[in-house]
Parts: C-alpha cells; sequence; structure tokens
C-alpha cells in the first residue's frame, strides 16, 4: 500500500496525466482515441521497414551518413503520420453516426488510460537510457509512481525492436555526432597537409613586406645613429 503522506509533486503530475489521457479518451471515444495512436504506431512501423528501401536515395544528397539517415526517416515518418490521420478521420466520423457511439466512448476511457501509461512508460525509458540508472534528482528518487511505470517500461523494452530501443538511446546519436565530427577535422587536416593538392595554390612571396621594410629603416637609422 503507498503511503500517500510522502507523494510528491511528480507522482500527482505523472497521476494528473493519466487522468486527463483517460477524458480525453471518453470524449474522444474508442475508434478514435484507437485510430490516434494506430496512427501513430503505423507510421512508425512505416518508417522502419521503409528506411532501407529510401535510404539509398536520401543519401545521394547527403554526404554524411547520420544526417542522410536521419533526413530520410523523418520525412518517411512525416507523410506515412498524415496519411494514417486522414484515414482515422473517415472511419472515426462514420462511427459516431452509429448507434456504437456509447459503447465507443466507454471503451475510449480504457483506450486513455493505456495510452497514458505507454506514453510515461517510454519516458521513463529514454530517461533511464540518458542517466544511465544513476544520477537521478531528488524528486525522481522519492516518487512513488516511477518504480511502477518502470516495470511497464521495462515489459515494452523487451517487446521493441532492437533498432527501436537503439534510436531511443541519446548516447548513439551523441556517439554518431561525434564521429561526423572526427571524420570533418581529419578531412581538413588531410587537405592542409597535402601540398601537392592542385587545388591548393601558394604564391611565393616576392621582397619584402611592409612590417619588414619598416623593421630594416629603423636598424639602419639605429646603426647609423651608433656610428655617429
Amino acid at each position: 500500500m503507498i503511503d500517500i503522506t510522502n507523494i510528491n509533486m511528480l507522482d500527482i503530475l505523472l497521476g494528473a496525466t493519466v487522468f486527463i489521457g483517460a477524458i480525453f479518451g471518453f470524449f474522444l471515444g474508442f475508434i478514435r482515441s484507437g485510430l490516434f495512436v494506430a496512427s501513430w504506431a503505423g507510421a512508425g512501423f512505416t518508417t522502419l521497414y521503409g528506411l532501407p528501401v529510401i535510404r539509398p536515395f536520401a543519401r545521394e544528397y547527403v554526404r554524411e551518413v547520420f544526417y542522410a539517415d536521419l533526413l530520410a526517416g523523418f520525412s518517411l515518418f512525416i507523410a506515412a503520420l498524415i496519411l494514417f490521420f486522414l484515414a482515422s478521420s473517415i472511419i472515426a466520423s462514420w462511427i459516431r453516426n452509429s448507434r456504437l457511439n456509447a459503447l465507443d466512448r466507454s471503451l475510449g476511457l480504457l483506450a486513455g488510460l493505456a495510452t497514458s501509461i505507454v506514453v510515461l512508460s517510454l519516458s521513463v525509458l529514454v530517461m533511464d537510457k540518458v542517466l544511465k540508472n544513476k544520477n537521478y534528482p531528488p524528486f525522481i528518487k522519492t516518487s512513488k509512481s516511477v518504480p511502477a511505470i518502470r516495470i511497464f517500461s521495462h515489459m515494452l523494452n523487451e517487446k521493441l525492436p532492437k533498432q527501436i530501443g537503439e534510436w531511443l538511446d541519446p548516447n548513439l546519436a551523441r556517439d554518431q555526432i561525434e564521429k561526423t565530427r572526427k571524420n570533418l577535422d581529419n578531412k581538413v587536416f588531410d587537405r592542409l597537409i597535402n601540398l601537392e593538392d592542385k587545388s591548393i595554390n601558394i604564391e611565393p612571396r616576392q621582397g619584402y613586406g611592409i612590417k619588414e621594410r619598416k623593421a630594416l629603416e629603423k636598424a639602419i637609422d639605429r646603426l647609423n645613429q651608433l656610428a655617429q
């Protein structure tokens, strides 16, 4: 049994999130809210399985592999999400005008609860990957609801494909950015030391520059003063 005297503001915020999700699910209805979740899931799976197809085309225009894949995946996800939203809106309008409206709203309440829990579980999953199960702020350590949500996040992590689990890890993206930066630095360094590159034209200097002439004149004047 949870001791309510130890509940902090994070627990209240998470509880309010679940409650708001349930209310939205009730007013939207099961079909509409379910189609909303299905649209996001469909866009995600479309990106997952469609990315290998469009990846070569993106790499023809973007040289860096990481940014090419990121641009291709984002574009495919947005396009698929728009199409799924349009289809779900048409189906939801048919249900609202039928006799299944009352049942649809009741089931929508449960769907809203489930959606809120899934969203919170994903948030905790990403948080654990970022913080590596350490250095949690005090309000997270003392939270009574985060351990319960973490149970669902572990279950969700086991069900997710390995590739999606890697995408949720921001450390991998950070490593890719660092790797790209090092590659660029190496290219610049190689270009600087490659003096035989025809694209680098270094013209030899002829004569003295202004600074050299002034320094030479001062030296001559100094010698003349010493000679006198």
